[in-house]
C-alpha cells in the first residue's frame, strides 16, 4: 500500500505553522488526521484491488457461460445427428416384406 506523507506544516489564514511547534492538542489532532489520511489511502488502494478482482472474475464468468453454452449446443447437435441420419419408421425392413 502507498505511504501517505504526514502533514508537518499548516497554512492557515496565509500564515505557515510548523506542526511540531504547535500545542500538544494541535499535534494530537494533526496526528489523528494523518492516521485517517493513511487509512483513506489504504481503503482507496484496497478498493482498486477489489474492483480489479471483480472485473477479472466477471470476465471468467462470461467465458465459462459461453463455454458451457457451446458444450450444451454441441451435445444437443450430437444427440440430434443420429436421429436425423436414421429416421424411425414403422415399416418393416424390405427382407421381412418379401417373406410375407
Amino acid at each position: 500500500m502507498s505511504q501517505v506523507e504526514d502533514i508537518k506544516v499548516l497554512n492557515i489564514d496565509g500564515v505557515t505553522y510548523a506542526v511540531d511547534s504547535m500545542s500538544e492538542q494541535v499535534q494530537q489532532m494533526v496526528g489523528i488526521y494523518n492516521g485517517w489520511n493513511q487509512k483513506e489511502s489504504d481503503a482507496r488502494d484496497q478498493l482498486m484491488l477489489v474492483q480489479a478482482a471483480k472485473n477479472d472474475l466477471s470476465r471468467q464468468i462470461i467465458m465459462q457461460v459461453r463455454k458451457d453454452k457451446e458444450e450444451a449446443d454441441a451435445a444437443a447437435a450430437a444427440a440430434a445427428a443420429p436421429a436425423e441420419a436414421a429416421p424411425a419408421t414403422t415399416e418393416a425392413p424390405a427382407e421381412e416384406q418379401k417373406a410375407e
